[in-house]
């Protein structure tokens, strides 16, 4: 492949029932065999269960399941640690353009809370909790709270998907540096800026969104403008 692909892990609770509606993604093997729908969960389980997805930004609508090692199970704890250790530092610079063409630059958003959702269409944990996300997102001012989803998938993908599943934040295209830059190594995951740009709340996978991001940006609105 012409590209650094790109590895994410994730959770696969539910996939294979869902993975016909992911808007014609494909799900491989590393030796490139398709992998049906139906037979995602017998692949995972065949790897041993931890696995990673790889997923080529040439290609965005094929994702590979390639079976963990232990270098990268240790990768990954370093990850998570560094991960961790965002919370409380200045987030990173971004400024993007969303699918609707509107400009998000995170200088200019000073004084809001932001909130942002890292994403794919072929992650089903992040399809899971859309309708959460966008009742948390139904519940805060435009002017008060800024609600961004960085998805790896192009435009034209993300466009088709929504079509299916609404998914009211900002949502931004081709995010892999974004992803990159926030350290971002599964998805999904949630973060919270608060008014003065730093990271207040980190919630992955294993902090369920429907409390727990209501109670951080509630306490980031709380924070005095520097």
């Amino acid at each position: 492949m012409k590209t650094k692909l790109l590895t994410i892990s994730l959770a696969l609770t539910g996939i294979s029932a869902m993975a016909q509606t992911f808007n014609g993604v494909i799900f491989k093997t590393a030796d490139g065999k398709v992998i049906p729908a139906d037979k995602v969960d017998s692949v995972k389980k065949a790897l041993g269960g931890n696995i990673v997805y790889k997923h080529n930004n040439e290609q965005p609508n094929v994702m590979y399941l390639i079976a963990k090692s232990t270098d990268a199970q240790k990768a990954e704890t370093t990850s998570r640690d560094k991960f961790a250790a965002m919370i409380g530092q200045a987030a990173p610079y971004f400024n993007v353009t969303d699918i609707k063409g509107k400009n998000h630059d995170l200088a200019a958003l000073k004084g809001k809370v932001i909130v942002l959702n890292f994403w794919f269409v072929a992650c089903g944990g992040c399809i899971a909790e859309m309708p959460t996300l966008n009742h948390i997102n139904a519940g805060y001012a435009a002017d008060q709270v800024e609600f961004l989803a960085f998805a790896l998938d192009k435009a034209d993908q993300l466009k088709g998907f929504l079509k299916k599943h609404a998914f009211n934040y900002a949502i931004i295209p081709n995010a892999g540096k974004t992803h990159k830059d926030f350290g971002v190594y599964a998805c999904p995951v949630s973060m919270v800026i608060d008014r003065n740009g730093r990271i207040s709340a980190i919630l992955d996978a294993e902090h369920p969104v429907d409390k727990a991001l209501p109670d951080a940006i509630n306490a980031a609105l709380k924070t005095t403008i520097n």
